[in-house]
């Protein structure tokens, strides 16, 4: 099984076995020739992008409640970060039209992050203003970005 169907599996077993699933992926994986392992970080934070990268992009609007449903659903899996919603203009981005409900509305689960995109200082101001916690910024070297 690939890793990029852990989504498919983590829906349909439980925490357990998706741990020892994992385990046994990277036990097989081996390296081979010139790699370098010492230049590897210790440890990797995953952060899930799903409820904010995910949505943001479906041509129709998700209910408030639908996405709410899904972050609290996430916030039982273990992960540690999970990125809620994006302070964006409804007017270009429409699908995260409804950021400060969402933030409102989610159940905050001790231990989880659940950090916002801004793309600029109005979406940070608005995020402040909806009482998140972690904002990550979004910036370009460029005007035509």
């Amino acid at each position: 099984m690939a890793l990029g169907n852990l989504g498919l599996f983590q829906r349909t077993v439980g925490r357990k076995s998706q741990r020892i699933l994992i385990q046994k992926l990277f036990q097989k994986r081996t390296f081979t020739g010139s790699t370098n392992l010492k230049g590897l970080p210790q440890r990797v934070t995953i952060v899930e992008v799903g409820p904010r990268d995910g949505l943001q992009n479906e041509k129709t609007i998700i209910p408030t409640q639908v996405k709410v449903e899904l972050i609290n659903k996430l916030s039982q899996t273990g992960l540690k970060f999970i990125e809620a919603a994006s302070f964006v203009s409804e007017r270009y981005v429409p699908q995260m039209g409804d950021h400060s409900k969402v933030m409102a509305q989610i159940s905050r689960k001790e231990g989880v992050m659940y950090p916002v995109l801004t793309p600029n200082m109005k979406g940070f101001q608005a995020a402040l203003a909806a009482d998140c916690e972690e904002v990550a910024v979004f910036a370009a070297a460029s005007e035509g970005f």
